[in-house]
């Protein structure tokens, strides 16, 4: 009976280790570390490095950079600006004796000389009251044209803001500005004013942005919002474009800061978003 019993433990110990073999269980002595196995190679090789950092520009590249992004807005821009001429008038408004006032056209023998800006390809130009006065007609001049001279009719006046809406009168199409936000202008912002001061045409000066939202009263009229610079802005700039770094017109340029007739630098642009009124007539 004992042999028998002996006989069925050993049968009975020995399935079991084919058991375990069967279902691979480890069969290394007891506290000898099992090695490990490899992870799967993956289909493809990381990059040494995600998200790596780009390399920063040298501060030549930088400003060359910056230099470019300068020329290119205002190469985009100045054939977009236009000077307007009408028959000079006997006398020119005073200016205020505080020394704020709007910018007043240039006299020049039998010419009144302001400037303005094509703002749609089929010939409207946006510009200010000063500029053309109470003519219902004035000449322009193009950048690039064939002719010296095209006739444009005032469509509209918008006494609020003190601009006008001109229409060329020859079919064709205009090189015409991109509309910018004047709402996103911050202090510090790079600007150019280009216009036609004294008479020479597309003139170009750089300034800054001193404040988005100046409130003056200029001959009795309250500005709430006007754009504040340092950018040269002198008689016959009326009407011209106050573009920033990207070359879009943030605002046109209407007034400036001239106490004992004495240039201080400090000029004034009515944001483009007030002009809302006459670009929806477009």
């Amino acid at each position: 009976m004992a042999v028998v019993v002996g006989v069925l433990i050993y049968a009975n110990l020995k399935g079991i280790a084919v058991e375990r073999q069967t279902n691979h269980f480890s069969t290394y002595p007891f506290g000898q570390a099992i090695p490990s196995q490899a992870p799967p190679a993956l289909p493809y090789t990381l990059p040494a490095q995600v998200n790596a950092p780009e390399p920063e520009l040298s501060p030549a590249a930088t400003a060359t950079a910056v230099q470019e992004a300068m020329n290119q807005a205002v190469a985009k821009v100045r054939p977009s600006i236009v000077a307007i001429l009408r028959p000079a008038s006997k006398t020119l408004q005073q200016g205020n004796p505080s020394g704020l006032t709007f910018v007043q056209p240039n006299n020049t023998g039998n010419t009144t000389t302001g400037s303005g800006v094509i703002i749609d390809p089929a010939g409207y130009i946006l510009t200010t009251f000063q500029t053309i006065g109470k003519a219902e007609e004035v000449k322009v001049k193009l950048f690039s044209a064939f002719q010296n001279q095209l006739t444009a009719e005032v469509v509209a006046i918008d006494a609020k803001t003190d601009l006008a809406l001109l229409k060329i009168d020859a079919p064709g199409v205009y090189p015409a500005i991109g509309i910018g936000n004047s709402d996103a202008v911050e202090i510090g912002d790079i600007v150019f004013a280009i216009g036609t001061p004294y008479g020479f045409s597309r003139s170009v000066s750089m300034g800054i942005v001193s404040t988005s939202r100046r409130k003056i009263s200029i001959d009795g009229r309250f500005y709430p919002d006007l754009i504040q610079t340092d950018a040269s802005i002198n008689r016959g700039d009326d009407g011209g474009a106050l573009i920033n770094i990207r070359g879009e017109l943030i605002g046109i340029n209407m007034a400036y800061f001239i106490p004992d007739n004495h240039f201080t630098g400090i000029g004034f642009a009515l944001p483009i978003n007030d002009a809302a009124m006459l670009l929806g007539r477009i």
